[in-house]
């Protein structure tokens, strides 16, 4: 019994002196993490571009407080380690000076990674992209084009047309065309000869016109499709061009669809036509 007795009294000894300082400590940065977790998410809220939708908001807001709330954690448990070792009587003042010393000299030659981590930081803030968006991306060595599957400070990932995962640090973007943001364009290219031009203009409106009215499509447009005439001419000839304002997740499908349908009626009345691939 004395030995329960003295393993007991040692126990409370500890917890009455650095122990329980310790785990206050611990207790008080989860405390913190937490509220600051809350904070920034309702901050991040306040982020909200001109016209962005609630679904847009609350994408940037997820990506931008996923990135913030991890910084802030690894910030104050980092603090609390601190402050518990100079409470068990390490000497932590010298390790911060060495550790700030060698974080100096990696800073000189990482300017990139803080170049990465600052155009990251602000295309999160900004909402320039967000998870899922259809995006082409220029940056210094050329266009990357495709679904955006994760965005962190540092790296942008894009997911390709075949499947490809394409890894783009944020400081080599140099600007995006984000094909998802608040509406897009469906746009339809005929080429046909001059003489079947009016014909075909004319079935080109009434098959965007008549999928506009069906209940399985109308939902994705946001205007009633617009037949634009003649884009180009050449020799033996023309371009014919519709466009249509949709919702950004449906262009692609409505694109297709469109061309499906209009290829199909120019079968039946022996008419001969291909089409351009539109962005």
């Amino acid at each position: 019994m004395s030995g329960v007795s003295e393993v007991v009294s040692r126990i409370l000894a500890w917890l009455s002196g650095p122990g329980l300082y310790a785990l206050l400590v611990i207790a008080g940065a989860f405390v913190t993490e937490r509220l600051a977790r809350i904070a920034i998410r309702r901050i991040s809220r306040r982020f909200a571009s001109p016209g962005e939708t609630e679904g847009e908001r609350e994408k940037r807001t997820r990506a931008l407080a996923s990135v913030l709330s991890g910084t802030v954690s690894v910030a104050v448990y980092v603090i609390a380690l601190v402050s518990i070792l100079d409470r068990f009587g390490l000497r932590t003042g010298s390790l911060l000076a060495s550790l700030g010393v060698l974080g100096l000299a990696v800073g000189f030659g990482a300017q990139t990674l803080i170049r990465d981590l600052i155009a990251g930081f602000f295309m999160l803030a900004e909402g320039q992209l967000a998870i899922g968006d259809t995006v082409r991306l220029h940056t210094a060595s050329g266009q990357v084009k495709g679904t955006v599957e994760r965005q962190g400070l540092r790296t942008t990932v894009v997911r390709g047309a075949e499947g490809e995962a394409q890894i783009i640090p944020n400081g080599e973007i140099r600007f995006v065309s984000n094909y998802s943001k608040e509406w897009s364009k469906a746009v339809v290219d005929i080429v046909t000869d001059p003489l079947s031009a009016p014909e075909v203009g004319s079935i080109m409106d009434s098959v965007a016109r008549g999928l506009a009215q069906e209940p399985e499509w109308s939902a994705s447009f946001l205007e009633t499709p617009e037949y634009l005439g003649v884009e180009e001419i050449e020799k033996d000839s023309v371009t014919l061009r519709l466009v249509a304002r949709v919702i950004p997740s449906s262009r692609a499908a409505i694109t297709r669809e469109i061309r499906r349908r209009i290829l199909e009626e120019m079968a039946s009345r022996g008419l001969s036509a291909s089409t351009t691939a539109s962005e």
